[in-house]
């Protein structure tokens, strides 16, 4: 199950972390996994771990997913010290006994609300969608999968009809249909050889998937084919059934679309039980408001 943590306010300057190396940690990349519970700091007497640090990195990794892969160690004591500061506001804040302040609590009961539904819904997914459901659901999918057939082709794009059929020319007189793409095509494929490797009817543009799906392995288009992009030459190079992919390619879709599925349906369920009643802000039932901008009153004649 997923750990649930309150998050502490981020201090100021706290997203403009600077990318160096933590002379401290720059040489333990291959040590094993710090203890969560070590005492990295003590302020005022008081005690913080290490898994403070850890949870403060990747409330900013998430923040920032353009950080990647990125290490601690690359920024293990500029946060630290953000850790360090955030406690001592917080220790300042309980000296002036802030815990008591009527908006202290109340925002402290709405975040408590939140921590106990995300809670609930997380044991409502971890209960739902497990090892046996996500492997059933992928059978039921590969058993209603249907094969279409997909092609490997490549092509020489080229500005002109003329020049395309030039290039027919020459593909008749022998060259080579690789070679020729890398020196004239003026497609974005060109330095592959023209390779568009495989894909099925439906994501090509018209004219260019009639013409590769009307085509036989190893074949040529005698004709060039236009589209909005230019005129192709289109060479086969394989047709076959597309497959369903492998568990580890779609699982974790599937983990999503089932917890979607298991919340939504949780949900519903809670409402058809329960009783509620809507009103505006004045105290009217909601069924009986009148829509805003609506009015009753018969307009005026002209």
């Amino acid at each position: 199950m997923l750990s649930i943590r309150v998050r502490r306010a981020t201090l100021a300057g706290f997203l403009a972390l600077p990318l160096l190396a933590s002379p401290a940690l720059a040489q333990d990349e291959t040590k094993a996994a710090p203890d969560p519970n070590a005492v990295v700091a003590k302020v005022n007497g008081h005690e913080i771990p290490f898994s403070a640090v850890q949870d403060r990195f990747n409330e900013m990794k998430a923040q920032q997913p353009q950080l990647g892969a990125m290490p601690l160690t690359m920024v293990y004591e500029h946060i630290l010290n953000t850790v360090v500061e955030a406690d001592l506001v917080t220790q300042a804040g309980r000296d002036e006994r802030l815990e008591s302040d009527a908006e202290v609590q109340k925002r402290m009961a709405a975040l408590l609300d939140r921590l106990i539904a995300g809670a609930y819904m997380q044991k409502v997914v971890d209960e739902t969608v497990t090892d046996e459901a996500v492997k059933a659901e992928y059978e039921k999918r590969k058993a209603d999968f249907t094969p279409a057939k997909e092609v490997h082709a490549r092509h020489i794009l080229l500005n002109t009809e003329e020049d395309a059929k030039d290039i027919i020319k020459e593909l008749d007189g022998g060259a080579d249909f690789v070679e020729l793409a890398k020196t004239k095509s003026t497609g974005p494929s060109g330095p592959q050889g023209g390779d568009l490797g495989f894909f099925t009817k439906d994501r090509m543009v018209p004219p260019f998937a009639e013409a590769a799906f009307a085509m036989e392995p190893g074949g040529v288009s005698k004709e060039p084919v236009k589209t909005d992009f230019g005129w192709h030459v289109i060479k086969v190079e394989e047709i076959r059934d597309t497959e369903f992919p492998p568990l580890s390619e779609v699982e974790n879709d599937i983990r999503d679309e089932l917890a979607n599925k298991a919340v939504s349906e949780r949900i519903e369920s809670l409402k058809e039980k329960a009783e509620i009643a809507l009103f505006t802000p004045d105290g009217t039932p909601l069924e009986e408001a009148e829509p805003e901008g609506e009015t009753t009153e018969e307009a005026p004649k002209q």
